[in-house]
């Protein structure tokens, strides 16, 4: 369907749609887990040969914040640490299949435990100063971090918060991210009062250490019911800011980092922190972030980018198809061209005012005129066309024979719809020279079927000169009694053999003339007289009253000869009791003839080529082949039609009708 070409404009736009969708897929997948979709190729894979031997010789030792309930604290009734991130460390262990020691600290001393080598990892907020200091891994959940100030507080964060005390947990992100808030500004920035936990940030407000505390949203949520009784309801809270979370590592160790990396992604594939947070806060949102609002703008833009390449694929294809369809017509339309140009019949088409706007190169030899002299002129114009055209115009659809400047042409019209309008197709051919030849075939025809007859003519002219001569004898004797009319009767027999073998043998110049059909029949049975006596054929010919019937008299004889030399040659095969039936009946239609034998018949797959030319079942110089074809071209020119029907080994039937001309 494609070719070589076409087909490499295709691969390469498969390639290249591939690639967008491999990028979008990427894209939206890194988006989706909230990393760069570089992190995302490259974590993906499972953990190479070099990592896993890392981890049987190095079990990762993991940390968190001992004072974030319910993330992550110790539960005094089961004697063992406890929370979100506890479950999410187990669920690395086992995505890793590698044992996780879990330990906790105070955050401040967390993260000094980390400088100090006795853990590999803890869980923190990522900032510059941290990143400058440790390797952070993929981010494992967003975590807000809130202020619980009073409610009497108005105005922006930096005017709030300007020159009041402030208390935050030691070590916590919360005192750069505050510092940086006033760093270059004209404002007093707020007192920072340092403590051990967000249980102490809640004590230190209840005391009146200071005016505002800052706390991880899950944790504050944890004592938040409590210290709101306690408090009088006077605090409220606020979002100071959503970042990551995650694990930082000490600098100079890439195969953990990339271990941590390629757990915490497949962790986040399988929805594990989605099912641990419905475990620990229920419906809360908190820690829903590492689903970006952006999922469906991401899908979205992949959709458009698959349907964009895909219609471009489509339209692309629908062009190839198109084009190649379009070169196939236009090779059809060239193809056709040189065919019609080649013929020997002139096509000519007009519209329906009679101007021309079609023709083949047979038109231009048949007028001697080139092409763009007459397209587009009447046809009347060129005397040719008006003396063959003229009486098909009147006529929706004819064909009929015209001569002109001594010659034959057959002119055919037809009408057809095209552009919204009726179109008038003439063909014209020039028929002399076809009509020569069937004439000399006709004759050829005839003079077959005298050689056929000239046995027995020859026969049938014996006998009466047999008679004629034996009456001269008796004539000498004087004895001439009924001598005399017997030898009349015999030479008129002779003479009317020889008209008839005349008649077949004279050249056809045919006119339609009112026929005896009756005395036509008889006239030819006549001639096969002796063949008929010699093989006891039974002749059974009827025909209606009416027998003044208005044919062209010596085509009709050329089919009955050709027909009644098959029917005879067929009966001389059999030796059951020969038949031979002729009918011949009229209706307003027209006329009808049936010649009918109980020979050998015809076999089934011979009977549709009967009526080729050169076909016969006879032997080797036997037959020509030529009799049927030319009865049945014969029948064709007089507007009828013959046919055959036959069974093998049983007879055969020749149904010859003719329409009535007006």
């Amino acid at each position: 369907m494609f070719s070589n070409k076409n087909f490499r404009k295709i691969f390469i736009s498969l390639l290249i749609f591939s690639f967008f969708l491999l990028i979008a897929v990427t894209v939206f997948a890194s988006w989706s887990n909230g990393i760069s979709w570089y992190d995302y190729l490259r974590y993906s894979g499972s953990l190479s040969a070099e990592e896993r031997r890392y981890l049987e010789d190095h079990p990762i030792r993991l940390a968190s914040d001992i004072t974030a309930p319910p993330i992550s604290y110790f539960d005094e009734e089961k004697g063992s640490y406890d929370g979100l991130i506890v479950d999410y460390m187990n669920a690395l262990s086992i995505e890793l299949e590698s044992s996780i020691e879990i330990s906790m600290y105070p955050f401040y001393d967390l993260v000094e435990a980390l400088r100090a080598g006795k853990v590999d990892a803890v869980d923190m907020f990522p900032s510059a100063s941290r990143a400058a200091e440790f390797d952070l891994t993929l981010p494992m959940y967003k975590l807000k971090t809130l202020l619980i100030y009073p409610s009497g507080i108005e105005g922006s964060f930096r005017t709030n918060l300007a020159g009041k005390k402030i208390v935050v947990p030691k070590g916590d992100l919360a005192n750069e991210f505050v510092a940086g808030l006033y760093a270059g500004t004209d404002l007093d920035p707020p007192e920072l009062i340092t403590v051990n936990s967000t249980h102490a940030v809640f004590e230190t407000l209840l005391e009146g250490g200071a005016q505002i505390g800052i706390g991880d949203e899950a944790v504050i949520y944890s004592f938040w019911k409590e210290f709101d009784e306690v408090s009088g309801g006077k605090y409220r809270l606020e979002t100071l800011y959503e970042k990551d979370v995650v694990f930082g590592i000490k600098k100079g160790n890439p195969l953990l980092l990339s271990i941590l990396n390629k757990g915490i992604l497949q962790l986040k594939r399988k929805e594990i922190l989605d099912k641990a947070q419905q475990k620990w806060f229920g419906l809360s949102q908190s820690i829903q972030g590492e689903k970006p609002p952006v999922d469906l703008i991401v899908a979205g833009v992949i959709g458009i980018i698959i349907i964009s390449i895909a219609s471009y694929l489509w339209n692309y294809s629908l062009k190839q198809r198109v084009e190649e369809t379009t070169a196939d017509l236009l090779s059809m339309q060239s193809n056709l061209r040189q065919i019609m140009d080649h013929l020997g019949t002139a096509l000519i088409i007009c519209d329906e005012d009679g101007l021309i706007v079609e023709s083949n190169t047979t038109t231009s030899r048949l007028l001697d005129q080139p092409k763009a002299v007459y397209l587009g002129a009447h046809y009347r114009s060129f005397e040719p066309l008006r003396a063959l055209l003229s009486s098909a115009w009147e006529e929706e659809e004819s064909t009929g024979k015209v001569e002109h400047r001594g010659k034959k042409f057959s002119v055919t019209k037809r009408l057809f719809f095209q552009e919204q309008q009726w179109r008038n197709l003439f063909i014209i051919e020039d028929i002399g020279e076809r009509e020569l030849l069937e004439e000399r075939l006709r004759q050829e025809s005839k003079m077959i079927a005298i050689g056929q007859l000239s046995a027995g003519f020859a026969h049938e002219i014996r006998n009466p000169l047999g008679i004629i001569r034996n009456g001269l004898f008796l004539l000498k004797k004087k004895e001439q009694g009924s001598i005399i009319d017997l030898m009349e009767e015999s030479m008129n027999r002779i003479n009317s053999l020889i008209s008839h073998m005349l008649d077949i043998s004279r050249v056809n110049h045919d006119e339609m003339r009112s026929t005896d059909v009756v005395d036509l029949i008889d006239s030819l049975l006549l001639l096969y007289e002796s063949p008929i006596k010699s093989l006891g054929i039974e002749v059974d010919f009827h025909c209606s009253q009416i027998r003044q019937w208005p044919f062209y008299v010596e085509s009709l004889k050329t089919i009955f000869l050709n027909l009644l030399d098959n029917s005879i040659d067929a009966l001389e095969k059999v030796d059951r009791k020969r038949i031979l039936k002729i009918n011949c009946a009229s209706d307003e239609r027209g006329y009808s003839f049936m010649i009918h034998d109980n020979g050998v018949g015809i076999p089934a797959d011979s009977i549709e080529y009967i009526f080729h030319p050169f076909y016969t079942s006879k032997p080797e110089n036997s037959g020509t082949g030529l009799g049927l074809y030319v009865a049945y071209n014969e029948a064709k020119n007089l507007g009828g039609d013959l046919r055959v029907e036959s069974v093998d080994g049983e007879g055969t039937r020749f149904i010859l009708k003719i329409e009535k001309r007006q």
